[in-house]
């Protein structure tokens, strides 16, 4: 049951939630926009099982998602755009209700510390003649994670999870902001902005050399 593993991460977090706030106009709505993602991951690590039914799982991982939104202003509808790069480390605890060589079905929970780049900032206003984009800044977070699931192993090296992995992290305040610059006539607009994927539902495969 001991050795390392690679293995992949699909995800569906289904209530990401987008904000975007001009901070220095009143007259500017505070916009939270809800969407959903499917994130994928790609990981490596090290599995010690130092009893029987019971053991320990470290891995490293780094995937991408997608926050795009759709965005109100009054009459005006728009995209609000956002997308991520995450990295970061999670250890597990395992436990085995049943365990043998060819099945093996338990318990995992788990905590870590994650990253997220997110790019590809930026909102775009559709209005009657024609699309004004307001580009956003790049910006990095961070968040403690933790997760609950199960899990089943076929054959010990094909190993199966299904789990949910909360973040604490990812808040409004945690986001980017930049000052957009719309010339003499109407001067300089201060953005706040950030995407918060919180909880994500992932199933995972892994195999264990």
């Amino acid at each position: 049951m001991t050795g390392w593993f690679v293995g992949a991460e699909l995800g569906y977090s289904p209530s990401v939630t987008n904000y975007v706030n001009q901070t220095n106009n009143p007259a500017f709505p505070f916009l939270t926009n809800i969407t959903y993602a499917l994130p994928i991951n790609l990981g490596f690590g090290y599995q010690w099982y130092p009893w029987d039914n019971a053991g320990f799982k470290f891995r490293g991982y780094v995937g991408c998602a997608s926050y795009n939104s759709k965005v109100s202003f009054g009459n005006e509808k728009g995209n609000q755009n956002s997308q991520a790069i995450h990295y970061g480390v999670e250890a597990e605890y395992l436990y085995d209700f049943i365990a043998s060589q060819t099945h093996t079905f338990g318990l995992n929970i788990g905590t870590g510390y994650e990253f997220g780049s997110f790019f590809g900032q930026n909102i775009q206003s559709k209005l009657k003649e024609r699309t004004v984009t307001d580009e956003l800044k790049s910006y990095t977070s961070s968040s403690w994670t933790s997760s609950i699931g199960i899990h089943y192993f076929y054959n010990v090296n094909h190993q199966f999870e299904l789990k949910y992995r909360y973040r604490s992290g990812y808040g409004y305040d945690d986001g980017g902001k930049v000052d957009v610059d719309y010339g003499s006539t109407s001067g300089t607009s201060t953005f706040q902005y950030a995407s918060t994927p919180k909880g994500s539902i992932i199933f995972a495969y892994n195999y264990k050399f």
